[in-house]
């Protein structure tokens, strides 16, 4: 048990105390019975573990049954306390399993809502939530962040020759990839089929060259140790200026990945909005070196293209 189930726990547990110590003090005119849901409710809910509820479940049964017997001191029969005892177990059995698949379904439908099942990576709608922050963001503190547009090479022809199976894994894999490279405040999304966004938040120009360079060459090294056949055509933006949509945002992204497409595939196109296109960069670093000169940089792979 983590810490901050167990602490959960503890507190259902005084909960429980509590409420059998009103039930006893209040005598048999008052029902408390119900009350005992409480911590049952609150412990299977925020620590998301049916085991912890069952636990309690079976302690507020118990707190139950001693009431009762505090209370009322002869029974009709002495199977009476046990069969209460029984009932009580099973309706709070009952009470913590529905309450646990919901709070089960729940979280799933905020997972489909948020991610894109496949891979895991943000969906087209809760991309656009975060992007359109990024932009209200920028707009009032003037801090520069880069989206990339990520289209990988030659998906069709992966999954003609080896099957939408495999053409899943590279998916999967360009996401894993992705995520082991960038900071947690930065995102990656699926837009399409074969198709991605990546935002970079508080990264100007020289830093968005390093970053995207890193991830693309990672990104190649893993599908080449997996000889599959495919590329990266990546369109990287760095906006100065807020564009007025998300919409706008991935538009401009995507015009200069489709000017990589037009001139071979498999390169990196960076540019700045609003000032467009300047000098080409070289070199590589990492993101605290700064910002460098601005431009606009075709980045190839030497290898031989498929």
């Amino acid at each position: 048990m983590n810490r901050p189930a167990a602490l959960l726990f503890a507190l259902g547990v005084l909960m429980t105390g509590l409420i059998g110590y009103l039930d006893a003090v209040t005598g048999p005119e008052l029902a408390f019975s119900i009350f005992y849901l409480v911590p049952i409710g609150f412990v299977t809910w925020f620590s998301g573990k049916r085991r912890l509820g069952f636990l309690l479940s079976f302690l507020c049964a118990a707190a139950w049954v001693i009431d009762d017997r505090l209370i009322v001191h002869e029974y009709s029969s002495k199977f009476i306390p046990y069969w209460n005892a029984g009932i009580g177990l099973a309706f709070f059995h009952l009470f913590t399993t529905i309450l646990f698949e919901l709070r089960k379904a729940l979280d799933r439908a905020r997972i489909l809502a948020t991610f894109d099942p496949l891979t895991g990576a943000l969906n087209p709608r809760a991309f656009y939530s975060v992007a359109n922050d990024e932009i209200q963001r920028l707009g009032r503190y003037d801090h520069p962040f880069t989206f990339v547009f990520i289209d990988i090479d030659n998906f069709k022809t992966v999954n003609d020759l080896f099957g939408h199976n495999t053409g899943n894994l590279v998916l999967q894999a360009l996401v894993s990839t992705i995520k082991k490279n960038i900071r947690v405040t930065d995102k990656i999304a699926r837009l399409g089929g074969d198709e991605f966004g990546m935002l970079l938040t508080d990264t100007d120009f020289g830093e968005s060259g390093n970053a995207v360079a890193k991830i693309r060459q990672q990104l190649l090294d893993h599908m080449k140790e997996k000889s599959m056949p495919v590329t990266f055509s990546m369109g990287s933006v760095t906006f100065l200026q807020a564009p007025s949509t998300a919409d706008e945002m991935i538009r401009i992204a995507d015009a200069e990945m489709y000017e990589v497409k037009r001139h071979g595939k498999n390169a990196v196109r960076f540019s700045i909005w609003p000032t467009g296109p300047a000098a080409p960069i070289r070199g590589a670093g990492s993101r605290d070196k700064g910002t460098r000169q601005p431009g606009t940089r075709d980045s190839r792979n030497s290898g031989l293209e498929i």
